[in-house]
């Protein structure tokens, strides 16, 4: 189970909606106006619009948890080096610390898109409102960002 259960970018559920819906498609300005009568609403639908780093607008739950979600993602992180370290011991009997020390790469927005299922960009957010949050931190060298 990922820890993003309970939100979407509003460009992916525009494009979701869309699909979905094959003719007859919403404009973005009509999903838009829809996105902001949850709070509005006496229907209760228990969303409601957020503005995520960067500008980025996603629609969530209202019991979405922010740091839920980065303990999970500290949890994955654990897990991962975990491995990696039992890997690097499998592999270099008798090797150095330094060695068996690199294996411990983190985790990059995209294996925690595929890992979670989830998009590119909103993986991409997670990771950096976990970093901003204070659970996370970042390598960003000339391999990539990785966050750990």
């Amino acid at each position: 189970g990922s820890g993003s259960a309970g939100v979407i970018l509003l460009h992916d559920l525009y494009c979701l909606f869309n699909r979905a819906r094959g003719t007859d498609l919403i404009s973005p300005e009509d999903l838009r106006a829809a996105v902001d009568k949850f709070e509005d609403s006496q229907s209760n639908a228990g969303l409601r619009l957020r503005k995520m780093r960067g500008g980025a607008l996603a629609v969530q739950l209202e019991s979405f948890d922010d740091a839920a979600v980065s303990r999970a993602l500290q949890r994955l992180i654990s897990e991962q080096e975990e491995q990696q370290k039992a890997a690097a011991k499998e592999g270099e009997e008798g090797g150095s610390e330094i060695e068996q020390t690199s294996a411990c790469m983190g985790v990059t927005a995209m294996q925690l898109a595929s890992l979670w299922k989830v998009s590119l960009p909103l993986a991409q957010l997670m990771l950096l409102e976990a970093e901003a949050g204070g659970s996370l931190c970042r390598d960003d060298s000339i391999s990539g960002l990785y966050f750990f």
